[in-house]
């Protein structure tokens, strides 16, 4: 039996003139989400949740609507322009509209490292040149709304830490569909099907469960909204394994009301031939009804965004697995969260902020092979890496050049050699420090970043600066001094 499945992502339903009108998504790769965290957290788009993305560009434009860039001082007022011109189209339909519309999107771009991996603070062998590229048609109707985009990235020949559905490793077919399914809105929910990304945590945050780090996976999702309340639901099918097939589904309940949105949720990872009805069900507690047929890999989830004036507080937790009843050899438990806060009052043109992050050694993976890891083709469905800390403290600054911003960044980390992409060493965790295994490496990086988009069709971007490395590659007193870049350049054209 061939299994398809979907996400739907119920974001409030867009209604204009007595209308449930379609809309498509923004990609959460999409760069409007840099300007979108910003304006959240200075309490300009009260409509949208902070902790659940991708939303929908009917969605954004109607935040948008209500705000006047000339009535607004410097950068503020810039950030507001640049999504109006993005969303010109969005905006127009909200005040008359239209029977339907369809377009095309064609995007290009190259990224650059020093590294074989993107992020710089894991530098492994040396780096390279990978253009990628996007064509993209989507349609809206009534509402209905679809879109299909073809996407190729060379990087993905080159990864260390993942592989692609999209291209045999010994050539480059030219690429993968991405970003496609189909969403219908009603006016109380959602519903829809395709290959999507999509990132369960803060705007511009991977999040603990589900992030953007992976490639798109098959999904099916459902949306239900009851005033400040929404209901999620996910089953997704994952990469298959040694000749298993793997499931995942997730439901989270959302509360949203002013400055405070709270989430609760829970996730299961199962090897099943097709996809079990009994978790479609977005009500059931699945951590209740958990049992060995088929096997089965449960986690609670919980996200809390609260702003408070100029200040926003967010956390992120994961509870993969804990000794209930430990016995004479504990289990250490499986976790994952972030916690941090970010300031926008330090002045009109800069804003600072703060970010502690931990994965636990065993996080992801509490089956002693590969199938009950928590990912997809490799690359996690929330962190990408486990067993580490990172303390991340950073300005941004924004300069009289509209479009631009730079961000001085030091960060701090500590790395164990646990990794959820390796099998259990013996077979068992049991008796083993829930962080830190072996040599742990630390690394201390000042780094300048920063993004420059004159424009909503062309942007640049670029995080560079030194690491001190100490237990370099784990190995008991080896030191190094590195220097990391990485720099991505891309450009776009809509039509109509």
């Amino acid at each position: 039996m061939v299994l398809i499945t979907g996400s739907v992502l119920v974001s409030t339903p867009v209604r204009a003139q007595g209308r449930t009108l379609g809309s498509r998504y923004l990609p959460v790769d999409h760069w409007a989400y840099e300007y979108l965290q910003r304006l959240t957290a200075r309490g300009y788009l009260p409509g949208l949740n902070p902790l659940v993305q991708p939303y929908r560009r009917l969605e954004v434009a109607r935040g948008l609507a209500g705000l006047a860039p000339d009535t607004l001082r410097r950068p503020v007022a810039d950030w507001v322009r640049m999504l109006r011109r993005e969303l010109a189209r969005e905006l127009e339909l909200l005040a008359a509209p239209a029977p339907g519309a369809f377009g095309f999107e064609v995007a290009g771009g190259a990224r650059a490292s020093t590294s074989r991996r993107l992020d710089p603070t894991r530098p492994l062998d040396d780096g390279s040149v990978w253009p990628n590229y996007r064509v993209a048609g989507w349609f809206e109707t009534g509402p209905v709304a679809a879109e299909t985009r073809a996407y190729g990235d060379f990087y993905f020949r080159d990864d260390p830490d993942g592989g692609d559905p999209g291209y045999d490793p010994r050539t480059f077919r030219g690429g993968r569909t991405d970003n496609a399914y189909l969403s219908v809105l009603f006016p109380f929910g959602s519903v829809d099907i395709g290959v999507l990304k999509r990132n369960w945590g803060l705007i511009g945050t991977p999040g603990m469960t589900l992030s953007d780090g992976p490639t798109p996976y098959p999904q099916l999702g459902l949306e239900l909204r009851l005033g400040r309340v929404t209901l999620r639901s996910l089953a997704a099918q994952l990469d298959t394994l040694y000749g298993l097939r793997r499931q995942f589904v997730a439901h989270r309940l959302d509360y949203r009301h002013g400055d405070l949105a709270v989430s609760l949720g829970e996730t299961q990872l199962y090897v099943y031939p097709t996809l079990l009805i009994r978790f479609l069900n977005p009500v059931d507690l699945l951590v209740l009804n958990a049992d060995d047929d088929p096997d089965q890999n449960n986690a609670l989830t919980g996200q809390v965004w609260w702003r408070r004036g100029a200040a926003v507080f967010y956390f992120d937790g994961m509870l993969d697995d804990i000794d209930a009843n430990p016995g004479p050899v504990a289990e250490p438990p499986q976790y994952a969260f972030t916690v941090g806060a970010r300031v926008t009052s330090l002045a009109p043109w800069a804003e600072g902020g703060v970010q502690y992050q931990q994965v636990g050694a065993w996080s992801y993976r509490t089956t002693p092979n590969e199938v009950g890891r928590y990912s997809h083709y490799g690359r996690g469905l929330g962190a990408n890496y486990s067993d580490y800390d990172r303390l991340a403290v950073w300005a941004d600054l924004y300069p009289p050049l509209s479009g631009l911003r730079i961000t001085p960044r030091a960060v701090i980390q500590r790395q164990g050699e646990g990794d959820f992409r390796d099998p259990f060493p013996g077979g068992s965790y049991r008796g083993q420090p829930a962080l830190f295994l072996g040599v742990v490496e630390r690394t201390i990086r000042l780094a300048l970043a920063g993004r420059y988009q004159p424009a909503p069709y062309a942007w640049l971007a670029w995080d560079v600066g030194p690491n001190f490395v100490r237990n370099k590659n784990h190995v008991s007193n080896a030191r190094a001094t590195d220097f990391g870049a990485t720099v991505e350049l891309g450009i776009r054209l809509m039509l109509p």
